[in-house]
């Protein structure tokens, strides 16, 4: 294990997933005022597309400092888990989805981690990772961010047989997915200029319009009335995020981590499968 405090190289981790029994990676951050007394929020981190990814590469990027780029995520006295997403192009789906969870659970187990102030974070192919995770379990975190998620056209082309096209409304389906944004703080951000990424968030806000859910503000801010949802672009920014989105998504992770979850009145909740059902309140079965 390698010990890491704030922006420096964090520590590392390993599981083995129940899936496959394959040795997986993981990194930890700790916050610089970081008391294992007292439960502490954690933000769970996927990664973009790295087309040279392996589990050795993982490690050995996560323990370099970092580089300068982007904006850093402001300090709330968070742990930061990353991820190691398999397969790379699919890393978040699939066997990639357990991981996440079973990182989490792994974390869980060696930190004090309060349980109701779990967020997820992605960006580029980690944003399409948190939109299919996020939306497939909303009850599982407090809030997610997501920037320039990646969006599947596989369910458009012509002369898929029915089988194919119910496992994509399953998978490849973020757009009528979109009602669970309901009960799911959720911010997506993209770049004004990045081709082909924006289109993410443009489906979802659009669905929950569809649903009732209008949205409100500059075309740049938008927040969804009724519903939690908050939309932003990085105008002049390719495939990144710009200072003041930044900090526009610093406070939304400050206002949902220090609510944290509860319990809700109401539920709004779509799934295609009893495989994706939410725990608050109760579960279904087939």
């Amino acid at each position: 294990m390698f010990e890491g405090i704030g922006e420096q190289p964090g520590r590392e981790g390993s599981k083995r997933p129940e899936i496959d029994g394959a040795v997986l990676p993981y990194g930890i951050t700790l916050p610089e005022n970081y008391d294992p007394a007292k439960p502490t929020r954690l933000y769970v981190w996927l990664h973009g597309r790295q087309n040279n990814t392996t589990e050795a590469e993982f490690i050995y990027g996560f323990l370099q400092p970092r580089p300068p780029g982007n904006a850093p995520v402001a300090d709330h006295g968070q742990i930061q888990l990353d991820c190691f997403g398999r397969i790379n192009g699919a890393g978040w789906h699939w066997a990639g989805e357990m991981d996440v969870f079973e990182s989490i659970a792994a974390v869980k187990k060696r930190f004090n981690i309060d349980g109701k102030r779990v967020i997820l974070r992605g960006f580029s192919q980690g944003g399409e990772g948190a939109w299919h995770i996020s939306l497939h379990h909303p009850d599982s975190f407090a809030a997610a961010e997501i920037g320039a998620g990646t969006v599947s056209r596989r369910a458009q082309q012509p002369g898929l047989a029915h089988y194919q096209l119910a496992t994509l409304r399953i998978w490849e389906n973020i757009s009528e997915w979109a009602l669970n944004i309901y009960n799911l703080p959720l911010a997506g951000h993209d770049g004004e200029n990045d081709p082909g990424q924006l289109e993410s968030s443009l489906r979802a806000r659009a669905q929950l319009e569809k649903e009732g859910f209008p949205s409100e503000g500059d075309p740049d801010y938008l927040r969804s009335k009724g519903a939690p949802g908050l939309w932003m672009v990085s105008k002049n920014t390719g495939h990144g995020t710009s200072p003041l989105v930044r900090q526009r998504l610093d406070l939304f992770l400050k206002e949902w981590g220090d609510k944290g979850q509860s319990s809700p009145d109401h539920i709004r909740f779509v799934t295609y499968t009893t495989r994706y059902n939410p725990i608050i309140g109760f579960r279904w079965t087939d």
